[in-house]
């Protein structure tokens, strides 16, 4: 018998239980292994629970909800995001995730993030100088992370929809004339 490769999984019978066996096993970020099974009554809706097990773990949304991480949860998410905006877009959206949402807040649960949460992240930018088009960008890609996991399950409410959005301060220009 062959050996199979990792994150491939596999599906066996169980006589005790009398049900179909579905196993993937994945390495989770501080280098356990983690194992995902679900059963099914016939081989057939193992094999199909494997392949969505499957998909999820390409997705990046294979991990226990009560214990992702708020940079998990955007990893998955421009992954996933990555399908429906443009490549520029999802660069800009990992900048600003990557400068100034997962410092604040990527250690922390996702089930554990508030609206206060929120604000601090934004009243962090705000004390730093950042502009409000800045802000407003960060507040835009937690708003949309957070209204992913939502969709998925992972969390029952935006904690984004009880914090305003930051507003852009309009400049005055100077325009020059022929002189």
């Amino acid at each position: 018998r062959k050996r199979r490769g990792n994150g491939e999984g596999s599906v066996s019978y169980h006589s005790g239980k009398a049900l179909w066996r579905a196993v993937i096993s994945l390495r989770t970020n501080d280098g356990r292994l983690k194992r995902h099974e679900v059963y099914a009554r016939t081989k057939g809706e193992a094999l199909g629970k494997l392949a969505e097990l499957q998909r999820r773990q390409h997705e990046g949304t294979l991990t226990d909800p009560s214990r992702m991480t708020v940079a998990a949860l955007l990893d998955a998410w421009e992954k996933s995001a990555g399908d429906s905006v443009a490549p520029t877009t999802i660069a800009s959206y990992k900048r600003i995730a990557k400068k100034h949402v997962r410092p604040v807040i990527g250690a922390a649960k996702v089930t554990a993030i508030r609206p206060l949460h929120i604000e601090q992240v934004l009243s962090q930018m705000k004390d730093a100088g950042k502009a409000g088009s800045t802000r407003k960008h960060a507040y835009i890609v937690m708003n949309r992370a957070f209204a992913q996991a939502v969709a998925w399950g992972i969390i029952s409410r935006n904690p984004c929809d009880a914090v305003r959005s930051p507003r852009v301060e309009s400049k005055e220009f100077t325009v020059l004339n022929e002189a």
